[in-house]
């Protein structure tokens, strides 16, 4: 990895006086500033992030609460029956034990968890989108010299992301290989990268609304995760929140979730309904899964997608964990409105005149199974 070329300011900094907390700061943020001269909406978001987690160290609220989009506050008024000031409350009763979460880290673990939030996109300008926090970790080592502060933060940054995404990608034993003492600070990592976020408009907005917050307290350390080794259990979440990131608000409908049943029962020899939450609650993972979802109109479609990965798994002979991957690097194009739309149409196109059968690839060699976007594309 090239640090220098990608981050030159930044490791010249590195490289000068005498190692301290605050010249890393100023060493980090001089590198998101070089990061913004080649992917401008990464650097606002870092910078976001950032003022996400000032705010909960001043447990302020109303800083997170005006963020949130009129389209979800909307929705969750309707949905929990809450008029405007019952929803304020509501959400400003749940934030604090956010703030409270927070404020029970170590001096050390806040210093070493700010440090974190400066350093943890850092990793994506180096290769494909979806390994950008491994990536990530492999600069901050480069950058942080400290022994006391480098393996903490390089850390953080290769498990950020973890919490959020036990909805698509990641399960409660991916997080258990970070050290306990580091699990709170990760957590809090994990809220205020979903909660800073820049819209494809280029708005600062906090999606996190009152469903999405309700997962963060479900899920905090330290016996959150606890309830999520069940396979059922993570299963049903993944259902709740669409199989995506839990900021994007998507959900699998419940004609959708039966037709994954009854699909699977009538293609796949003695496949059960167990078996299937088994699979998808212990065993799959995904970053784009919601996105082939939306892009699938029928329940009957929803239903088959489902069906034709764990019959692509089961007729591999594949065990333990399973990895559907794209065979392009989907993360960049579905990184902006146009690609994400651009790809969704076409998705929906090529199902209605090819049908999806054609689209999987098991390698089980690699524990994956190759979604065939080059055939879409």
């Amino acid at each position: 990895m090239k640090t220098q070329l990608v981050y030159p300011g930044a490791v010249a900094m590195a490289k000068l006086g005498v190692a301290s907390t605050a010249l890393y700061k100023r060493m980090l943020i001089k590198a998101v500033e070089e990061l913004g001269g080649i992917n401008l909406p990464r650097m606002k978001h870092i910078q976001a992030v950032a003022a996400t987690l000032e705010a909960a160290a001043r447990r302020d609220a109303a800083f997170l609460f005006d963020r949130i989009p009129e389209k979800i506050k909307t929705a969750e008024m309707h949905e929990y029956q809450l008029s405007a000031a019952g929803y304020q409350e509501k959400y400003q009763k749940e934030i604090s034990q956010i703030f409270d979460a927070y404020a029970r880290l170590s001096p050390e673990a806040k210093e070493i968890l700010e440090l974190a939030v400066w350093a943890h996109d850092l990793g994506v300008p180096f290769g494909i989108e979806w390994e950008h926090a491994a990536n990530g970790a492999k600069v901050t080592r480069q950058m942080i010299r400290d022994r006391r502060l480098r393996e903490p933060i390089a850390a953080l940054v290769y498990h950020h992301g973890q919490f959020s995404n036990l909805t698509s990608s990641s399960f409660p034993q991916d997080i258990y290989e970070l050290s306990a003492n580091l699990r709170p600070a990760l957590f809090i990592l994990d809220f205020c990268d979903a909660t800073g976020r820049i819209d494809r408009d280029g708005n600062q907005s906090n999606p996190i609304g009152l469903k999405c917050l309700e997962f963060y307290l479900r899920v905090m350390p330290p016996s959150g995760l606890i309830q999520f080794e069940k396979a059922e259990s993570l299963f049903g979440i993944r259902v709740r929140y669409g199989f995506g990131p839990i900021i994007f608000n998507r959900a699998i409908d419940q004609e959708a979730q039966k037709t994954i049943f009854r699909q699977a029962a009538q293609s796949i020899p003695a496949a059960t309904p167990r078996q299937l939450m088994d699979f998808y609650g212990s065993k799959f993972r995904c970053h784009f899964m919601d996105i082939l979802l939306s892009a699938l109109d029928s329940a009957e479609d929803k239903g088959l997608l489902f069906t034709l990965i764990y019959k692509a798994y089961r007729e591999a002979e594949m065990s333990g964990d399973a990895l559907l991957w794209p065979d392009q690097d989907l993360g960049r194009r579905l990184g902006t409105k146009e690609g994400f739309t651009d790809f969704v149409d076409k998705l929906k196109l090529y199902v209605s005149q090819k049908g999806m059968n054609n689209l999987l690839k098991a390698e089980p060699s690699k524990g994956r199974i190759i979604f065939l976007t080059s055939k879409i594309a």
